[in-house]
């Protein structure tokens, strides 16, 4: 009866770590977003991004050497990057928060502080 109940316990324990939230390996963002939700449908591959918008009244922020190749475009597309300012937005409490989306082969980061953008 002990082993049963010892095997059960170890199930639960196993299945409460499989069901939290954790980015899949190789993903390494820092600092550790407050949640994460997988969205279904096509992501977006490593590379594929071809040119970056602009939304709100900002600079282009100083990027790595892979994203400053994005040439910044008018409309948002396939293989595109938006960055959006919205000073309004609620859903993060501070300027450094943000929230990404990567769906349909585009990403974009919204944040109510330029600090969010990168």
């Amino acid at each position: 009866m002990k082993n049963r109940i010892s095997i059960l316990i170890t199930c639960l324990v196993f299945s409460i770590s499989l069901s939290a939230q954790k980015l899949p390996s190789p993903f390494k963002i820092l600092p550790q977003p407050q949640s994460i939700v997988l969205l279904k449908g096509s992501g977006l591959e490593s590379g594929k991004l071809e040119s970056l918008i602009l939304k709100g009244d900002f600079k282009r922020p100083v990027m790595g050497k892979i994203l400053s190749q994005l040439t910044i475009g008018k409309t948002a597309g396939k293989a595109t990057l938006t960055l959006i300012l919205h000073t309004a937005f609620t859903s993060v409490p501070t300027e450094e928060g943000y929230v990404l989306t990567i769906s349909g082969n585009k990403a974009e980061i919204i944040s109510k502080g330029e600090a969010g953008l990168f």
